[in-house]
């Protein structure tokens, strides 16, 4: 029965294989036509029976991976390769980068999606491993498993102006189908360390305490880097697959570049999702812990619901993202009664405002990044001060982590903010936390919030 059981699923995937084969030989005869050399994206799609996404990602010999899952689980994405790639050597600002996006999307297939992402300061020079990621990258996968409205895809992406046959026809042949569970094996932790430390840390949040006397902000996120050294190296894919199954409230991602080298997260923050003109937004600071029993846990979710200095850093970052909203939506906009609730995660709960707005015609993707991007959720407030003594004050580069990371489509759009997040390369995995210091913080309580912070992700690393 076993053998009977393995031989249908070589068949299928024999199946499958040659479906696409089909379909990928007739798309490349038919772009060789003067009528589809253009800018576009054909998207060739085989319904195949559900297998799960992780396992079959890890085993495909390519060194560009993609991953993607929304908040809801409804819809999730696996990528391998590029049929359109997109990075900061070609010098676009924001505008630019998405006009070359939609130079391709406006004549694709509506389910085309470019996955990418930003680093949080641009004019920020890497030297470490975030270099390889740039100021942004962008890519169409070359092959995808998609999972959506409860179906499983196999997705081939194809440029109409100039991919080559043979080419394509050789990477489909390396896909694999035989995909093995994910081993849940991580190397021993031989090293650890933060930077700043946390003498160096505690310093930084007494200059901003003073600054608030001089009243040149009213509040500033301080982040930290902790650098764990293991045994071996690190498979992200493990690492990720626990991710997912303890962060259920969260956005899942991973943007690989390049073997062993991969940033991955679990973000509860979005920063926007927008169809056409519809668009969601969130604001999320002010943080406890999770309590052990459900009265405990009720007690401490009432106490973050009274804090004047919580509800105060909460209001800072609410009013970030009104301000930004006042560019971007019609005159005399009317947020309505907009009401703080909790937001209750595995190990920590925060407080969360929702928008849910109309902007106004021909605003880009562009126009909202650049708007709405570091909210005083990580940033600070106002927005340009803070950043600026966040550069003088943190000491290290915090690349892609608090930036944009998502995916856009024809008319649709969605990032998040990256957090709850891990830089992996080789045996070597660097994690990331913030703190929102408004007046009256205490650096020993900010310092045991990022730890809580932290927390979700090294639990699943021990």
């Amino acid at each position: 029965m076993a053998n009977k059981h393995r031989q249908d699923k070589v068949d299928d995937i024999k199946h499958i294989v040659k479906l696409m084969a089909k379909k990928m030989e007739a798309a490349l005869a038919s772009s060789a036509m003067p009528l589809y050399q253009d800018q576009k994206i054909i998207r060739l799609t085989v319904q195949i029976p559900d297998q799960p996404l992780l396992p079959w990602l890890q085993s495909q010999n390519f060194s560009l991976k993609t991953y993607w899952s929304s908040r809801d689980n409804r819809f999730e994405a696996a990528g391998v390769g590029a049929a359109d790639y997109i990075g900061d050597d070609a010098g676009y600002g924001y505008r630019r980068l998405f006009d070359r996006l939609h130079n391709y999307l406006d004549h694709s297939d509506p389910d085309v999606r470019y996955y990418g992402g930003f680093k949080f300061a641009p004019n920020q020079t890497s030297h470490d491993s975030w270099k390889r990621f740039g100021r942004y990258y962008f890519v169409v996968p070359r092959f995808e498993l998609v999972k959506s409205r409860g179906k499983t895809f196999f997705v081939c992406n194809l440029r109409a102006d100039g991919d080559n046959h043979t080419s394509i026809m050789t990477q489909l042949e390396a896909i694999t189908f035989e995909a093995d569970g994910i081993d849940k094996g991580i190397p021993k932790i031989i090293s650890q360390k933060d930077f700043p430390g946390k003498s160096r840390w505690k310093a930084s949040v007494q200059s901003a305490l003073a600054a608030f006397e001089t009243h040149r902000y009213e509040k500033i996120v301080l982040a930290r880097k902790r650098a764990l050294e293991f045994s071996d190296n690190l498979n992200h894919f493990i690492i990720l697959q626990k991710l997912r199954d303890k962060a259920s409230s969260s956005y899942k991602f991973c943007f690989q570049p390049e073997d062993n080298l991969a940033f991955i997260g679990a973000s509860p923050e979005l920063l926007y999702c927008r169809k056409g003109r519809k668009l969601q937004s969130e604001a999320i600071a002010g943080t406890r812990i999770r309590g052990r029993t459900s009265q405990e846990d009720q007690g401490l979710g009432e106490e973050l619901l009274q804090s004047e200095k919580d509800l105060r850093e909460h209001r800072y970052v609410v009013d970030s993202i009104k301000d930004a909203f006042v560019s971007l939506t019609p005159p005399f906009l009317n947020f309505g009664n907009m009401s703080v609730s909790l937001l209750k995660l595995a190990r920590i709960q925060h407080l969360i405002t929702r928008f849910d707005i109309k902007l106004k015609e021909n605003i880009s993707d562009a126009e909202l990044i650049e708007t709405l991007h570091p909210t005083a959720a990580v940033g600070g407030y106002p927005r340009d001060k803070a950043l600026e003594e966040i550069d003088c004050l943190e000491g290290f580069n915090r690349g892609w982590y608090a930036a944009p990371v998502g995916w856009v489509k024809r008319d649709a759009a969605e990032f998040v903010v990256a957090i709850r997040c891990g830089l992996v390369q080789d045996n070597y995995i660097n994690l990331y936390s913030g703190a929102g210091i408004v007046n009256g913080s205490v650096p020993e309580n900010e310092w045991d919030e990022m730890n809580n912070k932290i927390d979700m992700f090294l639990s699943v690393l021990t």
